[in-house]
């Protein structure tokens, strides 16, 4: 998308794309956090 300035402007569906991904690694995060933390708790018995 352009700017009345001529610079372009991510459109909306990128935007989508970019927050869809956020999510998506935050998930994957909050997964290795979880297998992470079995691990640790496995390792103390």
């Amino acid at each position: 998308m352009k700017l009345e300035n001529g610079r372009f402007a991510p459109g909306i569906q990128l935007l989508q794309i970019a927050m869809a991904h956020s999510h998506e690694m935050a998930r994957a995060q909050d997964r290795i956090n979880e297998i992470n933390q079995r691990v640790i708790s496995g390792s103390r018995l």
